[in-house]
C-alpha cells in the first residue's frame, strides 16, 4: 500500500504526496507571504503559496526526470512520492547476471 495521496499520473508513473509534504507548503506560503507583505494582505498570500506550487512542481518534474531516465534503461518506476525534504522516486531493480 502507498503512503499518502495519489495526485495524478504521467507517463504510467503515478504520483503521491506524503501528508509531511503539507508542512512545506504551509511554511513557504507563510514565509514568501511576509516576503510581499507590501503587497496587501489577500494577495501576499496568494503569492507565498503560488510560491510554494510552484516549488511543488519543480521537485515533481525534477524526481519526474529520474524516473524517465530510469524507464529509457529498462528500469520499472512504480511511484513518486513527495515528502517533507522533497521526493522519491520508487524504481524496481533487477539483477541481470551474463554467463
Amino acid at each position: 500500500m502507498q503512503a499518502g495521496w495519489r495526485i495524478g499520473s504521467l507517463f504510467g508513473i503515478p504520483f503521491f504526496v506524503d501528508s509531511s509534504w503539507f508542512v512545506i507548503v504551509l511554511l513557504f506560503t507563510v514565509a514568501n507571504r511576509q516576503s510581499y507583505a507590501e503587497w496587501g494582505q489577500t494577495l501576499s498570500w496568494v503569492t507565498g503559496f503560488a510560491i510554494a506550487l510552484l516549488l511543488f512542481a519543480s521537485v515533481l518534474l525534477h524526481e519526474l526526470g529520474h524516473s524517465l531516465v530510469a524507464q529509457s534503461q529498462g528500469i520499472r518506476v512504480n511511484s513518486i512520492t513527495l515528502f517533507l525534504f522533497g521526493g522519491v522516486a520508487a524504481k524496481e531493480f533487477i539483477l541481470r547476471v551474463y554467463s
